[in-house]
């Protein structure tokens, strides 16, 4: 999670109903392997509350932000 963290290829912020924002990492980890990670940012911190393999609809996203370079 940290690699995806400190190195991160595409994200997306989002705020939900309860005022939190969350916000979504998605980079390749110290083997390779792509990685999507989602924090909430709560005051001055970013708490970590889901890390998986990406799955298809994020890597989907992940290949267009690349396509048109946003990432």
């Amino acid at each position: 999670m940290l690699s995806v963290l400190s190195a991160t290829a595409y994200v997306d912020v989002s705020s939900p109903a309860e005022q939190r924002i969350r916000v979504l990492f998605v980079g390749r980890d110290w083997t390779g392997r792509l990685l999507e990670v989602i924090a909430v940012i709560e005051e001055d911190q970013a708490v970590v509350i889901h890390a998986m393999d990406a799955r298809p609809s994020v890597v989907r996203r992940y290949v267009e932000g690349i396509r048109r370079g946003t990432t």
